[in-house]
Protein backbone atom coordinates (compact mmCIF):
# COMPACT_ATOMS: atom_id res chain seq x y z
CA UNK A 1 0.00 0.00 0.00
CA UNK A 2 1.25 3.00 -0.86
CA UNK A 3 1.65 6.59 1.27
CA UNK A 4 -1.71 8.05 -0.61
CA UNK A 5 -3.62 4.55 0.15
CA UNK A 6 -2.66 4.13 3.75
CA UNK A 7 -3.58 8.11 4.15
CA UNK A 8 -7.05 7.80 2.21
CA UNK A 9 -7.86 4.40 4.21
CA UNK A 10 -8.97 6.34 7.45
CA UNK A 11 -12.05 3.76 8.58
CA UNK A 12 -14.22 6.53 10.16
CA UNK A 13 -14.16 9.83 7.93
CA UNK A 14 -15.79 10.23 4.45
CA UNK A 15 -16.27 14.10 2.70
CA UNK A 16 -20.08 13.82 3.48
CA UNK A 17 -21.21 17.19 2.63
CA UNK A 18 -17.78 18.62 2.20
CA UNK A 19 -16.99 19.55 -1.18
CA UNK A 20 -14.39 22.30 -0.59
CA UNK A 21 -11.24 20.99 -2.06
CA UNK A 22 -13.23 20.77 -5.93
CA UNK A 23 -13.05 24.89 -4.87
CA UNK A 24 -9.85 25.82 -3.55
CA UNK A 25 -7.56 24.02 -5.57
CA UNK A 26 -6.80 24.34 -8.79
CA UNK A 27 -7.14 21.15 -11.11
CA UNK A 28 -4.53 21.72 -13.91
CA UNK A 29 -5.90 18.83 -16.14
CA UNK A 30 -9.14 20.50 -16.49
CA UNK A 31 -8.32 23.91 -16.11
CA UNK A 32 -9.97 24.43 -13.47
CA UNK A 33 -8.74 27.74 -11.35
CA UNK A 34 -7.89 27.97 -7.57
CA UNK A 35 -10.80 29.56 -5.87
CA UNK A 36 -13.64 28.67 -8.43
CA UNK A 37 -16.04 25.97 -7.82
CA UNK A 38 -15.19 22.63 -10.62
CA UNK A 39 -17.81 22.80 -12.64
CA UNK A 40 -18.02 18.79 -12.28
CA UNK A 41 -19.16 19.62 -8.29
CA UNK A 42 -22.43 19.23 -7.07
CA UNK A 43 -22.21 21.43 -3.97
CA UNK A 44 -24.55 19.77 -1.04
CA UNK A 45 -25.22 17.49 1.56
CA UNK A 46 -25.80 14.97 -1.42
CA UNK A 47 -23.18 16.43 -3.95
CA UNK A 48 -19.79 15.12 -4.98
CA UNK A 49 -17.81 14.73 -8.56
CA UNK A 50 -19.94 13.96 -11.43
CA UNK A 51 -16.65 12.83 -12.71
CA UNK A 52 -16.23 10.11 -10.11
CA UNK A 53 -14.26 7.51 -10.39
CA UNK A 54 -12.82 8.58 -13.23
CA UNK A 55 -11.97 12.23 -11.71
CA UNK A 56 -8.90 13.68 -12.79
CA UNK A 57 -5.35 12.00 -11.35
CA UNK A 58 -4.84 15.55 -9.72
CA UNK A 59 -7.78 15.00 -7.83
CA UNK A 60 -6.97 11.34 -7.51
CA UNK A 61 -3.90 11.88 -5.88
CA UNK A 62 -4.58 14.53 -3.42
CA UNK A 63 -4.83 13.43 0.49
CA UNK A 64 -6.55 15.95 2.50
CA UNK A 65 -5.58 15.76 5.92
CA UNK A 66 -8.93 16.02 8.11
CA UNK A 67 -10.08 13.02 5.85
CA UNK A 68 -6.46 11.04 6.29
CA UNK A 69 -7.41 11.45 10.33
CA UNK A 70 -4.30 14.00 10.84
CA UNK A 71 -6.64 16.72 11.85
CA UNK A 72 -9.12 17.49 14.62
CA UNK A 73 -12.81 16.00 13.72
CA UNK A 74 -13.61 19.75 14.53
CA UNK A 75 -11.22 20.96 11.45
CA UNK A 76 -13.35 19.41 9.04
CA UNK A 77 -12.66 22.04 5.65
CA UNK A 78 -16.78 22.33 5.50
CA UNK A 79 -17.19 23.79 8.74
CA UNK A 80 -13.31 26.02 9.06
CA UNK A 81 -13.18 26.70 5.24
CA UNK A 82 -9.67 26.29 5.08
CA UNK A 83 -8.55 22.57 3.46
CA UNK A 84 -4.76 20.71 4.75
CA UNK A 85 -2.63 19.33 2.97
CA UNK A 86 0.84 17.64 2.65
CA UNK A 87 2.91 18.92 0.28
CA UNK A 88 6.98 19.26 -1.28
CA UNK A 89 8.35 23.09 -1.52
CA UNK A 90 11.18 23.36 -4.19
CA UNK A 91 13.44 26.14 -3.73
CA UNK A 92 16.16 26.33 -6.19
CA UNK A 93 17.92 22.37 -5.99
CA UNK A 94 16.01 21.93 -2.44
CA UNK A 95 12.96 19.75 -1.58
CA UNK A 96 11.23 20.69 1.86
CA UNK A 97 8.49 19.43 3.10
CA UNK A 98 5.39 21.58 3.89
CA UNK A 99 2.16 21.53 4.60
CA UNK A 100 -0.61 23.43 1.94
CA UNK A 101 -3.36 25.43 3.55
CA UNK A 102 -6.30 26.48 1.09
CA UNK A 103 -8.27 28.96 2.25
CA UNK A 104 -11.54 29.74 0.63
CA UNK A 105 -11.56 33.23 -0.77
CA UNK A 106 -15.31 33.66 0.37
CA UNK A 107 -13.38 33.77 4.35
CA UNK A 108 -9.41 34.58 3.61
CA UNK A 109 -8.60 35.00 7.28
CA UNK A 110 -10.41 31.77 7.86
CA UNK A 111 -6.87 30.35 8.62
CA UNK A 112 -5.72 32.68 11.29
CA UNK A 113 -9.20 32.71 13.71
CA UNK A 114 -10.31 30.05 15.53
CA UNK A 115 -9.52 26.41 16.04
CA UNK A 116 -7.97 26.30 12.59
CA UNK A 117 -5.83 29.46 13.71
CA UNK A 118 -4.96 27.64 17.12
CA UNK A 119 -3.54 24.40 15.33
CA UNK A 120 -1.32 25.89 12.89
CA UNK A 121 0.08 28.01 15.88
CA UNK A 122 0.82 24.84 17.51
CA UNK A 123 2.16 23.41 14.62
CA UNK A 124 4.38 26.12 13.41
CA UNK A 125 5.69 26.08 17.55
CA UNK A 126 6.11 21.99 17.37
CA UNK A 127 7.62 21.83 13.62
CA UNK A 128 9.21 25.08 13.21
CA UNK A 129 11.51 23.80 10.08
CA UNK A 130 7.91 22.61 7.95
CA UNK A 131 7.15 25.81 5.93
CA UNK A 132 3.60 26.48 6.27
CA UNK A 133 2.29 27.44 2.52
CA UNK A 134 -1.59 29.50 2.87
CA UNK A 135 -2.79 29.60 -0.77
CA UNK A 136 -6.39 31.58 -1.38
CA UNK A 137 -7.31 32.14 -4.51
CA UNK A 138 -3.99 33.38 -7.07
CA UNK A 139 -2.28 34.49 -3.02
CA UNK A 140 -0.13 33.06 -1.97
CA UNK A 141 2.53 33.67 1.57
CA UNK A 142 5.09 31.21 3.53
CA UNK A 143 4.93 30.80 7.02
CA UNK A 144 8.37 30.03 8.37
CA UNK A 145 9.12 29.75 11.89
CA UNK A 146 12.71 28.38 11.58
CA UNK A 147 15.39 31.49 11.00
CA UNK A 148 17.55 29.82 9.07
CA UNK A 149 14.49 28.30 6.51
CA UNK A 150 13.06 31.91 6.82
CA UNK A 151 16.68 33.54 5.58
CA UNK A 152 16.37 31.52 3.09
CA UNK A 153 13.61 32.41 1.43
CA UNK A 154 14.45 36.03 1.75
CA UNK A 155 17.37 34.96 -1.09
CA UNK A 156 14.96 33.56 -3.31
CA UNK A 157 12.46 34.97 -6.33
CA UNK A 158 10.69 32.06 -6.86
CA UNK A 159 9.54 29.36 -5.28
CA UNK A 160 7.29 26.12 -6.29
CA UNK A 161 4.69 24.05 -4.31
CA UNK A 162 4.30 20.39 -5.15
CA UNK A 163 1.34 17.69 -3.71
CA UNK A 164 2.13 14.84 -2.38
Amino acid sequence: MDDVEFLKAHPSRTCGDCQLCCKVMAVRSISKPEGKWCTHCSVGPNGGCSLYPSHPQDCKDFVCSWLAGLLPVTLKPSACKVVVSSATLTIGDDKIDCLNVYVDADRPDAYKTGLMGDYLRYFGRRLPAVPIVIICGQHRSIIANDPILRLRLLSVTSWKVEER
